[in-house]
């Protein structure tokens, strides 16, 4: 089985979403919201799994990562959680 995206992408002009505008608009909202909250953070899931890394852990079913790619996308998950210092050294959240 095949998942596959339909739409068109020149509809989002019309106000129909797509990945691309829903990653943007969070990432404006949460730009804009954190200069009153510090402990709202943005973390665009392309920089857990993009595209250079289906070329190397491709979906098998076009939708769900393997063991390979979640392994991968949980160690950047991790380091993007420390580099927001929402982690303490000895591994609690703050």
């Amino acid at each position: 089985m095949s998942f596959v995206a339909t739409g068109d992408p020149a509809e989002t002009a019309a106000g129909k979403l797509t990945l691309s505008v829903i990653r943007d608009e969070l990432a404006a909202i949460v730009e804009q919201r954190s200069t009153s909250d510090p402990n709202i953070h943005y973390l665009d899931g392309l920089t857990l799994y993009g595209p250079a890394d289906f070329a190397e852990f491709p979906l098998a079913d076009r939708l769900h990562p393997g063991p390979q790619a979640h392994q991968r996308i949980g160690r950047r998950f991790a380091d993007a959680i420390r580099e927001m210092h929402l982690e303490r050294p000895d591994g609690h959240r703050q």
